[in-house]
């Protein structure tokens, strides 16, 4: 589970640094997060234990309902920083 979060974070840091320059960002946009953890082939304990759990956390919503969020607007959530006791919700940003 630990090289898929090493991974994981690689990957999504490398996806966000080539918004608007890459012709099949636009084709990902369009994936779920769990299209996107199937396609490439993250574990089961990656998905269960780890990203679904921060996720619905962050979202404040079931770990299953995750699976059906953009990757887009995952991204986007996860780089905008926000203080640990902000009441407001974090924001859904379009690509």
């Amino acid at each position: 589970m630990l090289r898929d979060i090493l991974r994981f974070n690689r990957q999504a840091t490398a996806m966000v640094a080539e918004k608007g320059r890459d012709f099949l960002f636009a084709l990902r946009v369009q994936q779920s997060l769990g299209e996107f953890i199937e396609h490439h082939r993250y574990s089961q304990e990656f998905r269960d234990w780890y990203l679904l759990p921060m996720a619905a956390a962050i979202w404040s919503c079931p770990s299953e309902q995750m699976l059906f969020v953009s990757c887009c607007h995952f991204r986007a959530v996860l780089r905008q920083p926000r203080p640990v006791a902000s009441q407001q919700p974090a924001a859904l940003v379009h690509c």
